[in-house]
């Protein structure tokens, strides 16, 4: 039971790894640097409203 549970953790693990893999590593550059995060946010935020402010203009 003890194994089933362990292989259950290694399989769950494998599957985060991959999905944080697909992800660009996204998360894991969130987790390590989250003012990095923080000013990739902004610039997003920027980026989508530049076409309003261009159309406003």
């Amino acid at each position: 039971m003890f194994h089933e549970r362990h292989q259950h953790a290694l399989d769950r693990q494998a599957q985060l790894l991959r999905e944080a893999q697909a992800d660009g590593l996204a998360r894991t550059l969130r987790a390590a640097r989250p003012a990095h995060w923080q000013f990739r946010w902004r610039l997003m935020r920027v980026t989508l409203h530049l076409p309003v402010l261009h159309r406003a203009g």
